[in-house]
């Protein structure tokens, strides 16, 4: 008696091949659903196959290449975070510069859930009422936005004023125009009201002269500045004032108002020019007189400037060399006559042509009252 194994899903059934086997009647074979954990289903031969050892030995080497690495890895970096307090991921997040926070959500079977982990799981319908942790990490207020700048129209383009190129420009503080042989001879000085000569600039010659001449440093109302040759005048109320041989760029700076009773201003055949500048105004009572003495000088009044000038006459420049004796800003008027040069052909000096100049009023006599001031 020989037997015949045929394989069902779950058992080996013997049949017994010595009996006749009917003709007519097949076997019947009961169907069963393949096993889903060790077989896969044959469809052609109705029956379930099992799982080739190839396919074992694969996911055993799955397990090996890849499975464990990735757990020893998982397994080295919770360590490292229990044993120093060393968060792995934030700082490679930090490494990279993520521009946003990563948050980094687990599955529903990922971890412990709270009853696991002591805490017993909120009822149905109950909300977790614990405050989120806050991010640690700073928050970057966001930059403000630049307001568009206001367009400034252009401002028009003012005409440059148009002055003399004149020579001499430095004090003759070597004395190479002296006359006496004393030494040199520039000097500013002036009288306070109800006081005598102060000097604040004094050539070596008048220690001779004016051996009792009080030298004076810096004053709030008046100082005088030896490196760029300009007198400043801040409100200052004198009896007169004098210059001597300061060169053609000596210059009176004006701030606020300024009240002098006189001024006279000698060239010495060197240079003895005198340039109002600032936003102040100046008064004198008794005239403003350039003794130029053969020198190319004159007086020259910048924009800004506002002067009222008193005397008889109020302003004469006088003896020299240069044809034109007094310049006003193209932004300046003047008021109470014109500039005028003086019919004197004839006076001369060392060859050179001397010229007068001053301000005549509507009856062509000199003016005893002039004002230069801003143009409106």
């Amino acid at each position: 008696m020989s037997a015949d194994y045929t394989r069902s899903t779950d058992e080996f059934t013997a049949v017994n091949t010595d009996s006749p086997m009917p003709t007519d009647e097949r076997m019947p074979v009961e169907e069963r659903a393949p096993s889903e954990e060790t077989y896969s289903f044959d469809e052609f031969n109705e029956r379930p196959m099992p799982r080739s050892e190839s396919d074992d030995r694969h996911h055993i080497r799955l397990k090996d290449v890849f499975l464990k690495p990735v757990a020893a890895l998982v397994f080295a970096g919770a360590l490292i975070t229990a044993c120093f307090g060393i968060d792995p991921l934030g700082a490679v997040a930090e490494m990279i510069e993520l521009p946003t926070q990563v948050e980094i959500t687990f599955g529903e079977d990922s971890g412990p859930g709270p009853e696991e982990d002591g805490e017993p799981a909120p009822e149905d319908g109950e909300q977790d009422t614990e405050p989120a942790a806050p991010d640690e990490r700073e928050e970057v207020p966001p930059e403000e936005e630049t307001p568009p700048e206001e367009e400034v129209p252009p401002e028009e383009d003012e005409e440059e004023d148009v002055f003399p190129t004149l020579s001499n420009l430095e004090p003759d503080f070597a004395g190479d125009y002296a006359w006496s042989g004393q030494g040199s001879e520039e000097y500013i000085r002036f009288i306070p009201e109800g006081g005598s000569y102060l000097y604040l600039q004094k050539g070596s010659a008048w220690d001779v002269y004016d051996a009792y001449g009080q030298v004076v440093g810096r004053m709030a109302d008046i100082a005088y500045d030896k490196s760029t040759n300009i007198l400043h005048l801040r409100g200052l109320n004198a009896e007169a004032l004098d210059v001597n041989l300061m060169g053609n760029s000596f210059t009176i700076d004006l701030t606020g108002d300024n009240h002098i009773g006189t001024i006279s201003v000698w060239g010495a055949m060197y240079a003895g020019s005198v340039t109002f500048t600032g936003e102040g105004t100046l008064t004198v009572d008794n005239g403003l007189y350039l003794n130029c003495e053969g020198s190319e000088s004159c007086i020259i009044v910048k924009k800004g400037v506002t002067l009222n000038l008193s005397g008889n006459p109020a302003v004469v420049v006088s003896d020299t060399t240069l044809e034109g004796g007094i310049y006003l800003s193209r932004y300046l008027k003047l008021i109470g006559g014109e500039v005028v040069q003086l019919n004197d052909e004839d006076a001369q000096y060392q060859g050179s042509r001397l010229y007068q100049y001053t301000v005549v009023d509507d009856n062509d006599e000199p003016a005893t009252y002039v004002r230069i001031e801003p143009v409106e």
